[in-house]
């Protein structure tokens, strides 16, 4: 997230194209799958075809490897993380989820 913001502060100076989301976002998954099986855990994708926007690639990878990092430490032993991306109305939505039980005592 603060890299989020920090992006939107320093918006001038990014490059931005139209980026293939679900390329990158697929590419980035399939790299952490040998991570995720290391560690008898399971990934699943929900990842439709060609969802493009106006974006800089670098920050979407980040953000990417950010959460899948974060759902690959985080998760039970034998669990599932998912990745889903859609679009929403004019945006796109990434979701990255896993199994934790502790997680539901916070």
């Amino acid at each position: 997230l603060v890299m989020i913001t920090r992006a939107q502060e320093k918006e001038e100076g990014i490059e931005r194209v139209e980026v293939n989301v679900s390329e990158l976002v697929s590419e980035t998954c399939k790299a952490y799958l040998p991570v995720a099986t290391q560690s008898d855990k399971t990934m699943e994708f929900k990842i439709p075809d060609n969802i493009v926007m106006t974006a800089n690639d670098v920050q979407i990878r980040q953000l990417t490897t950010l959460l899948l990092d974060n759902a690959v430490k985080y998760c039970d032993a034998n669990g599932l993380i998912t990745a889903a991306l859609s679009k929403k109305g004019k945006g796109i939505q990434l979701v990255v989820s896993n199994s934790f039980k502790d997680g539901k005592k916070c």
